[in-house]
């Protein structure tokens, strides 16, 4: 007897078992969706051989509250996933962090000191020059059609003037300034 009951006991406690489960499954809240993925259909992902550039990359997605994903790939690279609806978003944050593409104009300029840039602009606007700014805040391009030598003919504006008493300097003796 003993024995009738233990199998009894054991099909019971299979039966509770199977009671739970079931029941759990049917109650599941299924309306709660995770959070989507990054590399689902139409994701894209990046990774420069930079490290600098990568940083920069995941920097300007977290500032703009851009959700995504990092894989460490088997060779070693780091690939940034982002889920395709934030395409949009994506390509103004590419736009501000590496630049809008150069235009049509024939000839570009990039100075490295921003002071000159903006010295540039306005040489241009006071020559009424139309002019397009292209690039990054960081390094602006800028673009123009029209004559090629503007670049050159900036930089000469720049170089002070000589002095109006300049043949006489000339003419004096060797430990006097020449001009």
């Amino acid at each position: 007897m003993p024995r009738a009951i233990l199998v009894g006991a054991s099909c019971f406690l299979v039966a509770a078992v199977i009671g739970v489960v079931a029941y759990s499954l049917l109650t599941m809240d299924t309306s709660a969706t995770p959070p989507p993925s990054a590399r689902g259909a139409g994701a894209s992902a990046r990774s420069f051989s930079d490290p600098g550039k990568q940083a920069d990359w995941k920097e300007a997605l977290t500032e703009a509250k851009i959700p995504y994903e990092l894989e460490r790939r088997e060779d070693g690279r780091e690939f940034v996933w982002v889920a395709p609806q934030y395409a949009e978003a994506v390509e103004k944050v590419e736009d501000s962090l590496w630049g809008t593409p150069i235009g049509p104009e024939r000839h570009n300029v990039r100075f490295e000191d921003p002071a000159i840039t903006e010295e540039f602009r306005a040489w241009l606007v006071a020559r009424g020059i139309p002019h397009k700014v292209y690039g990054t805040k960081k390094h602006p391009v800028i673009g123009w059609s029209g004559p090629d030598d503007l670049t050159l003919e900036f930089m000469k504006s720049r170089i002070p003037a000589a002095p109006a008493d300049c043949g006489k300097v000339a003419a004096a003796p060797a430990p006097v300034k020449r001009c």
